[in-house]
């Protein structure tokens, strides 16, 4: 007998439907989230069908969690080495992007992040944790300095982790994934990738 477990909605509100998947998505989530460094009580999310998509989500809600607080759409920053996915997800969100030059290893160069910061905007910024064609990794360190000495109205850090997150917690680069380390906002990974 086949089974369809239907996705829908928040799977920390109610059981909406007798074939719901809300119960398998929040024990995935509390199983993952010690991995990631994240505090049980900012453990939340759900079980997506890609990295794209959850790169989706936390673009959306950052946007709308920096303009809920600042009163104004961010300007999202991306690496020029990202996955392209993350431009588009901006165009679809008609959010303005701002594509940063990266250095030789691929890493969103934090030098010339700096000189594309708009204080005056909120910053939704997207971290590359193993980007498409380089494997890059941001320095979240560097960007963060950036942001303390820029100091822009409002952030929102997301990481798209969905190359190297799935299985970085359980190496000697862990702490790369860490929330408690890093203080990131949201992070896609991607089950199948790992």
């Amino acid at each position: 007998c086949d089974m369809v477990l239907v996705n829908v909605g928040n799977p920390f509100v109610g059981e909406s439907f007798l074939l719901g998947s809300p119960f398998i998505e929040r024990e995935v989530i509390q199983t993952v989230a010690p991995l990631y460094g994240i505090p049980e009580d900012k453990a939340w999310g759900f079980v997506t069908a890609s990295g794209t998509d959850g790169n989706m989500h936390g673009i959306y809600f950052g946007a709308k969690k920096l303009q809920k607080e600042t009163g104004m759409l961010p300007i999202v920053y991306i690496s020029k080495e990202a996955h392209y996915s993350a431009a588009r997800i901006c165009d679809v969100q008609n959010l303005e992007v701002r594509l940063v030059d990266h250095d030789r290893q691929g890493r969103m160069d934090p030098d010339c992040f700096r000189k594309a910061v708009d204080p005056s905007r909120p910053v939704l910024i997207v971290f590359a944790m193993g980007s498409t064609f380089m494997g890059a990794i941001d320095d979240q360190d560097a960007i963060q300095k950036v942001l303390e000495e820029v100091k822009p109205v409002g952030v929102y850090k997301h990481v798209d982790a969905a190359l190297f997150g799935g299985y970085f917690p359980f190496t000697e680069y862990r702490d790369m994934v860490s929330m408690k380390k890093h203080g990131y906002d949201s992070i896609a990974i991607s089950g199948h990738k790992f």
